[in-house]
């Protein structure tokens, strides 16, 4: 919820880009993580315990970090 966002303002410097494209960019890269990659883990039996452990906290970080970083881009 921390490294995400700063690779990708990153990411967005170097290739450029601003405006609404920037700023839709960049909150879509502080999302939670995927529920699609519990299901992926459960079925190659890829420790899905701490994928889904990992999608639980991101979701729940993702209440207190998206409103501040979405008011922080407008």
């Amino acid at each position: 919820m921390i490294i995400a966002p700063i690779i990708s303002l990153l990411c967005l410097f170097l290739l450029k880009i601003d405006g609404i494209l920037h700023s839709v960019l960049f909150v879509l890269s502080c999302m939670p993580v995927a529920v699609n990659a519990g299901i992926l883990a459960q079925k190659f039996h890829a420790s899905p315990q701490i994928v889904t452990k990992t999608i639980l906290w991101t979701t729940l970080l993702s209440f207190i970090f998206l409103p501040i970083i979405i008011v922080w881009v407008h």
